[in-house]
């Protein structure tokens, strides 16, 4: 194994070693460099120069190394990666970060720069380098990368000069990269120069001031297709962790999401004011069935202009484009249930003495949701009047109650009880709440209790849909209370 000849063809960069442009490393240059030692090899790989404090890391002094090979004063498990270093260099190449373990008792771990040197007609003639201890390093490395290996999301640990130590399968496959092939090599190859820029002027910078860094970036494989990723960068004592999880499908779904959100808002928001602008000025000249159906026209023009307003409160909710302070629910309720009985509905209420904040603001919308929806399915014929759904002709009671509680586990809990007398949620609707999808036999008939059902799981809250004794409908909803709460 001594006598091993270097390759006369360029070598794939392996285990720490990448292309760089660095020139600058010298036999005398370790106060500078702030390394150990540094060396020179002939193409052999027999020392021909030494200089530094090695005799502690080496177990001989600089006259015993000079004139022998390399490979005798390193481990037998580190001989293939310094021979396939010493490979790439004498190809042209420039080796950074390798981390190559000491042969003996006490057997420390290394980190070795090299670089080729070259006579006047550009031919490999030596290598030169410099090494420094790194066995604390090393070790902390192993601890990390056994962290890592089975995430699910890709991992990786980078040294100060942003080159790759460790990489888990996770990351690799996403660049579409063997793990060895990032090995030693820098992040910048796995983005485009436009985005390189960009990280090194938002995310490096910020990472090392506050310690981390989180954000979009749009990585490139090995084949040169692009992703759309959440990156996000943990700052080190000797080097930072690199999270990467591909978000590419997420962010489709997004666009789709935002289209449709501006198709709800706009153009079906447009159309239906021309709509009910136009039943109006036929129901106001015509007679009879016409003008009964222009009303109808102007209910069901209603109608989808109120699914538009949800739709766009659903996405405010799902996406988190609310406010984001604590919200009083008891206000909240008291807020809702004013505005209905402002429309001509009676609704029974009882609320706590003091307020019950829930770290939920999009719990406002979910409240008025329910409230309206009790009064809605709850009276076919509007505000109180005679000839209604109730059982003895007048408009099915609405109650709701707000009170503290607590979960199974004894954490206290805001419970909001709203039931009504009515016909009661359809069969099929509350099969659709209850399992958490639709499909094109079984479906909701609008977003409201969706809206209800997206807003408590939110807040870590549950929901619950049940009969009451009359055959109306009760809906109540458990929120945990906010750390703030009142009472």
């Amino acid at each position: 194994m001594g006598d091993r000849e270097p390759s006369a063809t360029p070598g794939r960069q392996r285990a720490s070693a990448r292309r760089d442009g660095a020139s600058g490393i010298e036999v005398d240059a370790i106060a500078d460099l702030g390394v150990d030692f540094a060396f020179r090899l002939d193409t052999g790989g027999t020392v021909t120069a030494v200089s530094g404090d090695i005799e502690w890391l080496l177990g001989a002094t600089a006259e015993e190394v000079i004139d022998h090979k390399f490979e005798q004063y390193i481990a037998a498990g580190s001989l293939e990666t310094a021979y396939d270093a010493l490979d790439a260099v004498l190809s042209g190449e420039t080796v950074r970060g390798m981390a190559l373990r000491i042969a003996g008792d006490e057997r420390p771990w290394i980190e070795v720069n090299a670089e080729p040197v070259r006579n006047a007609e550009g031919e490999v003639v030596a290598v030169r380098g410099a090494a420094r201890e790194a066995t604390e390093r090393r070790r902390a490395i192993e601890r990390h990368s056994e962290a890592m290996k089975g995430a699910m999301d890709g991992m990786a640990l980078l040294d100060d000069d942003g080159c790759y130590l460790f990489v888990n399968d996770a990351h690799a496959d996403l660049y579409g990269y063997d793990r060895e092939e990032l090995l030693g090599n820098h992040w910048s190859q796995l983005y485009d120069p436009a985005e390189q820029r960009r990280l090194e002027r938002e995310a490096l910078p910020e990472m090392v001031e506050t310690g981390g860094w989180r954000g979009p970036a749009v990585g490139r494989r090995a084949d040169g297709s692009t992703f759309q990723q959440e990156l996000s960068l943990s700052d080190l004592e000797d080097g930072f962790v690199c999270v990467v999880r591909d978000v590419t499908e997420r962010t489709r779904r997004e666009q789709i999401i935002d289209v449709l959100d501006r198709v709800l808002r706009h153009n079906l928001r447009n159309e239906m004011n021309v709509v009910l602008g136009e039943a109006g000025d036929i129901a106001r000249n015509a007679e009879g069935e016409q003008a009964a159906a222009a009303e109808r026209i102007r209910d069901r023009a209603r109608s989808l202009l109120a699914v538009s307003d949800t739709a766009r409160t659903v996405r405010e909710v799902v996406s988190g484009d609310h406010e984001t302070d604590h919200l009083d629910l008891r206000s909240a309720v008291r807020q809702a249930t004013d505005q209905v009985e402002a429309g001509g509905h009676d609704i029974a209420t009882s609320l706590p003495e003091r307020p019950l904040h829930v770290a939920s603001p999009g719990c406002r919308h979910a409240v008025r949701e329910l409230i309206e929806n009790a009064v809605e399915h709850g009276s076919t014929s509007g505000p109180s009047e005679a000839g209604s759904d109730g059982p003895d002709g007048t408009a099915p009671a609405v109650s709701v109650d707000l009170f503290s509680s607590e979960d199974p586990g004894g954490a206290p809990v805001a419970v909001l009880r709203v039931a009504d007398s009515g016909p009661g949620i359809p069969r099929m609707e509350r099969r659709t709440l209850e399992e958490g999808s639709e499909t094109p036999l079984r479906h909701g008939q609008g977003l409201g209790l969706w809206l209800v059902n997206w807003v408590t799981t939110e807040a870590g809250g549950d929901l619950s849909v049940d009969e009451s004794d009359d055959g109306g409908t009760v809906v109540e909803m458990r929120l945990p209370l906010a750390d703030s709460a009142d009472g």
